[in-house]
């Protein structure tokens, strides 16, 4: 329930998505505006400003979604660059308040929703077949309505739900093998510059942070 607009601020630019911030009253037309004078691309991701769980956040595909999003929002909301890596991971760091050198705990790879194809089926009968993404498909039929008939070729993915939350069917796996020490240097040149920061989880270009002890 923190601010994400609070965060980003308290972290250098160069280290997250470009971000705008907008008020629930915000204007669709000055949105757009903003949207082209910044040279932001498409696809977007909106989300709001206060939310967890991955409760309203949209992937935005053109100036109508975005302007759907905005005109629906009744809560304070960021529009953000999307990033369309395939990997999404979560690092948890801690460092104690007299040392500069910090601790990575552990790493979570985030798995997204996505079905592949065996020539035959649809999307529809390969999210059946999915134990996981078959509790999405009440949401997916309504939301991605147009790609339930489709039948990919054999081998072919395709990414249902590019978030990387639980809620959303997103798989977490453990791959704290990953951690050494040039991952742990660099975790350190990032964190350190960020003020009063000692731990938190970092993942998807937003970071979750805690300072002078308290969560």
């Amino acid at each position: 329930m923190e601010s994400k607009k609070e965060v980003y601020d308290l972290i250098p630019f160069e280290y997250y998505p470009a971000t705008l911030f907008f008020k629930a009253s915000s204007s669709p037309q000055d949105i757009l505006v903003l949207i082209k004078q910044r040279n932001l691309k498409y696809p977007l991701i909106g989300k709001p400003d206060i939310g967890m769980k991955g409760m309203m956040v949209k992937k935005l595909e053109d100036e109508k979604e975005l302007s759907s999003y905005a005109e629906n929002s009744k809560v304070d909301f960021l529009i953000q660059e999307f990033i369309p890596y395939k990997n999404e991971i979560g690092i948890f760091y801690y460092r104690f308040p007299n040392e500069e050198k910090g601790h990575i705990s552990g790493i979570v790879r985030k798995e997204f929703l996505a079905v592949t194809g065996d020539g035959v089926s649809t999307v529809e009968q390969l999210l059946l077949k999915n134990k996981r993404a078959v509790l999405q498909l009440q949401v997916l039929r309504k939301v991605e309505q147009d790609k339930m008939d489709i039948v990919l070729r054999k081998g072919e993915e395709l990414v249902l739900v590019p978030y990387g939350n639980h809620v959303r069917g997103a798989k977490f796996l453990d791959h704290s093998q990953l951690i050494d020490e040039e991952l742990t240097v660099t975790m350190d040149s990032i964190c350190t510059k960020v003020n009063g920061f000692y731990f938190g989880r970092s993942k998807s270009g937003r970071t979750e942070i805690s300072s002078g002890g308290q969560a």
